[in-house]
Protein backbone atom coordinates (compact mmCIF):
# COMPACT_ATOMS: atom_id res chain seq x y z
CA UNK A 1 0.00 0.00 0.00
CA UNK A 2 1.14 3.55 -0.76
CA UNK A 3 -0.07 6.64 1.08
CA UNK A 4 0.72 10.29 0.26
CA UNK A 5 -0.47 13.38 2.09
CA UNK A 6 0.04 17.10 1.53
CA UNK A 7 -1.01 19.94 3.80
CA UNK A 8 -0.81 23.72 4.10
CA UNK A 9 -1.85 25.99 6.95
CA UNK A 10 -1.78 29.78 7.18
CA UNK A 11 -2.00 31.27 10.67
CA UNK A 12 -3.08 34.90 10.99
CA UNK A 13 -1.29 36.26 14.05
CA UNK A 14 -2.69 39.56 15.33
CA UNK A 15 -0.14 42.41 15.43
CA UNK A 16 2.54 40.25 13.74
CA UNK A 17 4.65 41.38 10.80
CA UNK A 18 3.72 38.35 8.68
CA UNK A 19 1.34 35.41 8.71
CA UNK A 20 2.86 32.06 9.69
CA UNK A 21 2.75 29.53 6.82
CA UNK A 22 3.18 25.80 7.42
CA UNK A 23 3.50 23.28 4.58
CA UNK A 24 4.27 19.59 4.55
CA UNK A 25 4.29 16.45 2.47
CA UNK A 26 4.66 12.86 3.58
CA UNK A 27 4.56 9.43 1.99
CA UNK A 28 4.68 5.86 3.20
CA UNK A 29 4.87 2.39 1.67
CA UNK A 30 3.75 -0.78 3.42
CA UNK A 31 4.42 -4.32 2.24
CA UNK A 32 3.47 -7.12 4.60
CA UNK A 33 5.02 -6.37 7.99
CA UNK A 34 7.47 -3.73 6.70
CA UNK A 35 6.61 -0.05 6.51
CA UNK A 36 8.82 2.75 5.16
CA UNK A 37 7.92 6.43 5.27
CA UNK A 38 9.23 9.94 5.17
CA UNK A 39 8.24 13.55 5.01
CA UNK A 40 9.28 17.17 4.76
CA UNK A 41 7.77 20.03 6.76
CA UNK A 42 8.51 23.74 6.37
CA UNK A 43 7.45 26.83 8.33
CA UNK A 44 7.82 30.40 7.06
CA UNK A 45 7.62 33.36 9.45
CA UNK A 46 7.33 31.23 12.58
CA UNK A 47 5.28 33.05 15.19
CA UNK A 48 4.71 35.85 12.71
CA UNK A 49 8.35 37.00 12.82
CA UNK A 50 9.90 37.95 9.48
CA UNK A 51 12.89 35.79 8.56
CA UNK A 52 12.21 33.04 11.13
CA UNK A 53 11.98 30.10 8.73
CA UNK A 54 12.66 26.44 9.50
CA UNK A 55 12.38 23.06 7.83
CA UNK A 56 12.66 19.45 8.92
CA UNK A 57 12.82 16.15 7.08
CA UNK A 58 12.24 12.70 8.51
CA UNK A 59 12.45 9.04 7.57
CA UNK A 60 11.09 6.04 9.43
CA UNK A 61 11.17 2.30 9.07
CA UNK A 62 9.08 -0.21 11.00
CA UNK A 63 9.32 -3.99 11.06
CA UNK A 64 6.71 -6.18 12.80
CA UNK A 65 7.68 -9.67 13.92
Amino acid sequence: DVSVSIGKQIVDITDAADDEENTGISASYTMGSISLGGGINKVDSAGGATGSDASVSMFNAAFAF
